[in-house]
Order: structure tokens, then C-alpha cells, then sequence
């Protein structure tokens, strides 16, 4: 079945709140509608772990979630020495989420393990950051350009596919 609209949500930063407002507001319908979020869902608010519980409920009912750069810190922290990073980045926001809620659990790392980069359709990219300007294909950019890229993408001649992205503040887009 062809799906009626794309909506795109990303940077949601813990704020479950939030991001049930904006899909109220959207009139987000699962079967009508395609959902795809952008990553960001943990650190920097307070309810990451709410936030963690939601995009898990709405990819089991067909929205598709990308991994964003705070994903990939959280589960560097948790699996090798990333710990100041993620810390100076919000991870302590998400730290105390989920100590209020849950411990931070192994099924939330291997979730955001399963994330994919980029989503692509016949007309679109969708991508957490953005693309190498110099391999602008998502397949031939690397991990960190999709995850963490900024200027240099914002900067670039871009030619092809409409990407959508998040990641960059709006006020910094020109």
C-alpha cells in the first residue's frame, strides 16, 4: 500500500512530550502516513527513556527510526571509553531518565544498534546529518558524515535526490 504522506521528525532530545504533541498535531496516521525519524531521541531532556519507549512503539507499528549521533554516543559509552563525550553531549540527562525509570537496558543499546544510517525512496534521502559533498551518495559516505557532518554539507553544491536531514539547528541554516 503507497503511503499518503512522509513526515520527518528529528533532534526529539528527550522530550517525549514533545514529540506526542507534534504527531498529535500532524495528525500522524499509521497506516495512511509514513513516519520516519531522524535519530536524536535521547539526552539533553528529561524523559529520554519515555522518549526511547515511544520510537520503539511507533517502529513496531511501521515509522521508520534512524540512528542519530547521541545513539551512537550512548552505545559508545556503554561498550568502550565514550563516556566525557556523551557526557558533555546530554548523557546525563539520559542517565537520569533511566535511572528513574529502568536501567539503562541492554535491549535499548541493541536497539539503537539495529538502527539503520540513512532511509532512501524513489524520491528521497533520509539521513540523520548529511552527505560526504565529495561521495554525495549515502552508500559512499562514511559512519561519521552520516551521523556527525554539518558545514561542510550545509556548504556544499549538492546535485541529486532531496535528502532530508536533521541534526543542524534550524536557526543555523541559511
Amino acid at each position: 500500500m503507497s503511503k499518503n504522506r512522509f513526515l520527518a521528525i528529528s533532534d526529539i532530545h528527550g522530550c517525549a512530550d514533545l514529540l506526542v504533541a507534534v504527531l498529535e498535531q500532524a495528525q500522524y496516521q499509521p497506516h495512511s502516513d509514513q513516519l520516519i525519524l531522524l535519530g536524536d531521541y535521547i539526552d539533553r531532556g528529561s524523559q529520554s527513556y519515555e522518549t526511547v519507549q515511544i520510537v520503539k512503539s511507533l517502529v513496531r507499528d511501521g515509522a521508520i527510526a534512524l540512528l542519530g549521533n547521541h545513539e551512537d554516543m550512548a552505545i559508545q559509552a556503554i561498550e568502550s571509553d565514550g563516556i566525557e563525550q556523551w557526557f558533555a553531549n546530554g548523557g546525563r540527562y539520559t542517565i537520569r531518565s533511566y535511572t528513574q525509570n529502568h536501567t539503562f537496558v541492554e535491549d535499548d543499546i541493541g536497539f539503537f544498534k539495529s538502527l539503520p544510517l540513512y532511509h532512501e525512496t524513489e524520491d528521497y534521502i533520509f539521513v540523520h546529518a548529511g552527505l560526504n559533498p565529495d561521495y554525495p551518495r549515502p552508500e559512499t559516505s562514511d559512519r561519521d558524515t552520516l551521523l556527525w557532518i554539518r558545514e561542510d554539507w550545509l556548504r556544499c553544491e549538492y546535485v541529486g535526490k532531496l535528502v532530508v536531514f536533521g541534526h543542524t539547528p534550524a536557526r543555523s541554516v541559511t
